[in-house]
């Protein structure tokens, strides 16, 4: 399944929509959806790395390099 959902760009992001998509050769869809699901994904990334915080505070992961360390 699939939604439509309309969007109003300023002209200068339109006419970067069309310069980068025509580089790359692909749709001008294609592009803003490839730019949508990187931002759901990063956003997801950062809304469980959010929740997992607490859990990895609590076991002596603080950073991403005390992870880094762990894992073999």
């Amino acid at each position: 399944m699939s939604e439509t959902i309309p969007v109003t760009l300023p002209d200068s992001i339109a006419a970067d929509i069309a310069a980068y998509s025509s580089v790359d050769g692909v749709s001008a869809e294609d592009l803003i959806r490839r730019a949508v699901e990187t931002y759901v994904s990063d956003r997801r990334f950062h809304d469980l790395r959010a929740r997992i915080k607490p859990q990895a505070a609590a076991s002596a992961f603080h950073t991403d390099e005390d992870v880094f360390r762990a894992v073999p």
